[in-house]
Order: structure tokens, then sequence, then C-alpha cells
């Protein structure tokens, strides 16, 4: 029987991610809503922002999650990156057919 205090890194990684891209999608939204007053921007600053951030963020947490040696969390960290670029990739696709 598995304890059930056992986190799963695979989980926790994955979530980790997905949950810093939601705090940069949100502080996007602030920054432009500020900046300009119109959300229309929001859409393309928000897709523009979360793959560059992912690459500002995600590539130096696999290179120190590696000399860790935490090979879970690894898995975890690439499958929520994985998550937020098809995501990212389905509103891409999203925004040109209904232009």
């Amino acid at each position: 029987m598995r304890n059930s205090n056992n986190k799963n890194p695979l989980v926790i990684g994955s979530l980790v991610v997905i949950f810093i891209n939601l705090v940069i999608a949100i502080i996007c939204w602030i920054i432009v809503q500020q900046s300009t007053g119109y959300d229309g921007l929001f859409y393309f600053f928000i897709l523009s922002m979360i793959g560059i951030a992912q690459l500002v963020y995600v590539i130096p947490a696999l290179i120190v999650l590696r000399l860790l040696g935490r090979w879970e969390l690894i898995k975890g960290v690439i499958i929520g990156g994985l998550i937020t670029g098809l995501l990212n990739l389905g509103a891409w696709f999203l925004m040109q057919s209904l232009a």
C-alpha cells in the first residue's frame, strides 16, 4: 500500500510550470490593461510572453534539476512545458482562424 503522504514529483513539476504560466498571464494582463487600457492586445501579448517566459525559466530549472539528480521532477517540468506549449499552439490557431 502506498503512503498517502508521498507526493508524486511528476505531477508537482507539471503543476508548478502551469501555475507559473498562469501567474505570468495575469501579470501580462495587468501590464497591458494599465498601459493601454485595451484588452485586444492582451491575447497577442499573453501568447507571446508565455512562450518567451518558458524559455527563460524552464531551461535553467531543467539544468538545476539535472545537477540535483531530480529526474522525476524534470519529467514533470517537461510535461508541464509541453502542455503549455500545446495550449499556446491551439490558441494561436484559434486566433488565426478568427482573423
